[in-house]
């Protein structure tokens, strides 16, 4: 299926495809997203539809604390999951916060940005 007309899907569909599984840290908040997207796209609405299907929520054993660190201190947020599971945490990010990341994300893909502050930014 080829996303209709040019919008943000565009690239979204062209990562995920046709099928396959998406992982998030946070089921709910990214299905609202992807509600959003459909009453944006309503001619899209199908192929949302199924993404939402191929979602695999991470958040959960640790909300229900199947695995729990006593780094993580009771919290199951991501700020506190990461380090536990990676060693690294989002003190050693450059954007730490995810409003600043959606601001950076829209200016870099909508600005007039250099490249080399393009890629900067992505990594």
């Amino acid at each position: 299926m080829r996303i209709k007309q040019w919008n943000p899907l565009i690239r979204l569909h062209d990562c995920i495809g046709d099928k396959g599984t998406v992982a998030v840290y946070n089921a709910k908040f990214e299905k609202g997203v992807l509600d959003k997207l459909v009453e944006a796209f309503p001619e899209n609405a199908g192929w949302i539809e199924k993404v939402k299907g191929w979602i695999t929520h991470l958040l959960e054993p640790f909300q229900s604390f199947d695995y729990c660190h006593p780094a993580q201190r009771g919290s199951a947020s991501i700020k506190s999951v990461l380090p536990v599971l990676t060693g690294s945490s989002y003190a050693d990010l450059e954007i730490q916060e995810g409003g600043q990341a959606s601001l950076e994300f829209l200016r870099v893909h909508f600005g007039d940005v250099p490249e080399a502050e393009r890629g900067k930014v992505r990594d």
